[in-house]
């Protein structure tokens, strides 16, 4: 009993290196973003082996922000299986962060596309996201019957989703926008389950746990459908400009109001199950081999970017939404990784900072 709770009391750096890795393949995605709205960009069609390599990446980019939030939902349930306080106090803590996590998504929303209502509030991206799964999963964490309780609400998640999609309905901030809670909290509940399991009995049942979502996952490779579709939200646009500084023009000056389109891809129902496979090996491999991951070359610096995986999001918005105001595109694609090799350095450094001088 003594092994198995200093198994449990133990760091978690490979889950934190784990982290890391989906922070730096998020910068990677929105910087091939940045790459594609350049206008110096090369439309000749010639590929170089970096930009195929970016092209990979955005491939991947479906497992990537689920991994972001199983991993959230794994934290959350070591967090809620921690907290020495009451429910109250749990609930008033997870609040507050969550409401965080929300104003600065919808912060950073408002300064690239203005107050585009509701989604700035509801969908505003994977920041608000997380906030709202913190919010629906994590208020029953701390209950008598916490199990139960996630249990209901994963399948309300399925639930609803299912119903969305057989009527044909889109809706702002569940199934539309940009990152809405429908189906994306299914793997934040995947997360929440394995951490669940890991905080009550440690490896042994999180392995169980990985292993039961692992063949779930199998079974959503038994259809055809795709793994992402596309949805069309409608934006205003203040003469020209579709940002902040756009629309604070139009709260003094004539200009004139139009409408424009942005496709957000969203998991299909599917592409949600079979996604518990990989996000159940990678969660599980890190478990069972936690500290093996720290011999890896430079695996400590992913591992500092996880700790702060939040803060090192905000921060690469707040670079991603500064350079887009300014126009300063990358036209080539080794601009593109230069630019993601030089914020990984900078949000490695700004957390040594962090550390140090307790910011």
């Amino acid at each position: 009993m003594a092994g198995r709770g200093s198994e449990k009391n133990q760091r978690l750096v490979a889950i934190d290196g784990l982290r890391g890795v989906a922070i730096v393949l998020m910068f990677i995605t929105h910087f091939y973003r940045l790459y594609e709205m350049s206008p110096g960009r090369s439309k000749t069609g010639d590929l170089s082996v970096l930009d195929l390599l970016l092209k990979f990446f955005i491939k991947v980019e479906p497992l990537t922000f689920a991994l972001f939030l199983a991993l959230s939902g794994f934290s959350l349930a070591l967090a809620a299986q921690k907290f020495q306080g009451d429910q109250v106090q749990w609930l008033r803590k997870l609040g507050k962060r969550s409401l965080e996590l929300i104003f600065w998504s919808s912060l950073l929303f408002v300064f690239r596309r203005g107050p585009q209502w509701p989604d700035f509030i509801f969908s505003s991206g994977p920041l608000c996201v997380i906030g709202f799964a913190a919010l629906w999963f994590g208020g029953g964490l701390k209950s008598t019957r916490p199990k139960l309780w996630l249990f209901f609400t994963t399948a309300s998640v399925f639930l609803a989703t299912l119903v969305l999609g057989a009527q044909s309905l889109t809706v702002s901030g569940l199934n539309a926008g940009n990152g809405g809670v429908l189906p994306d909290f299914a793997f934040a509940a995947y997360g929440i389950w394995i951490g669940m399991a890991y905080a009550e009995k440690g490896l042994i049942k999180a392995r169980h746990v990985c292993i039961l979502l692992g063949l779930l996952g199998l079974i959503g490779f038994a259809t055809p459908e795709a793994w992402t579709h596309f949805v069309k939200s409608q934006y205003v646009l203040y003469g020209n400009d579709e940002t902040v500084i756009g629309w604070i023009r139009s709260l003094s000056h004539e200009v004139i109001l139009s409408s424009y389109f942005v496709s957000y891809w969203h998991y299909t129902i599917s592409a949600t199950v079979r996604l518990a496979f990989p996000l159940a090996v990678l969660i599980g491999s890190s478990l069972a081999f936690n500290k093996s991951f720290m011999r890896l070359p430079g695996f400590s610096v992913l591992v500092k970017l996880g700790e702060y995986a939040l803060s090192v999001y905000i921060l690469q918005l707040i670079v991603l939404g500064v350079l887009f105001t300014a126009k300063v595109f990358p036209s080539e694609a080794w601009q593109t990784w230069l630019m993601i090799i030089a914020l990984v350095a900078f949000s490695y450094f700004f957390v040594r900072a962090r550390q140090a001088y307790r910011i």
